[in-house]
């Protein structure tokens, strides 16, 4: 059994609830799309999870964390560092996993301004 973070049944439960505000996220960009891996959790911080998702082989600069909020047709996520080719990767993750039907926005610590 995968790990509570890691299973997409919780991880669809966590994106019904970042409606209603902003959750924990981290994802793991791969060599390839399909090696991509998300990892959200209701009460885990984003810290947590880059370590969850360190422990499954991901290096430390092809994880993205942040927080994942929710609005309409609109998923956006505010991290903490960029990381290349992650916003492509995400929506990747999310069409296989027949959750994308929402846009994705990828806010970085440059873009508050």
């Amino acid at each position: 059994m995968a790990e509570p973070w890691f299973d997409i049944g919780k991880i669809k439960v966590a994106m019904k609830r970042a409606g209603n505000g902003p959750i924990p996220f981290a994802f793991g960009v791969g060599g390839s799309l399909d090696e991509g891996k998300l990892a959200m959790h209701l009460k885990r911080p984003p810290k947590f999870l880059a370590k969850a998702l360190k422990n499954e082989g991901f290096s430390p600069a092809r994880i993205l964390i942040g927080t994942a909020e929710t609005s309409g047709p609109l998923l956006t996520v505010t991290t903490e560092k960029e990381v290349p080719k992650s916003q492509k990767a995400i929506k990747y993750f999310l069409k296989q996993n027949k959750m994308l039907q929402k846009k994705v926005l990828l806010i970085g610590p440059d873009d508050d301004d």
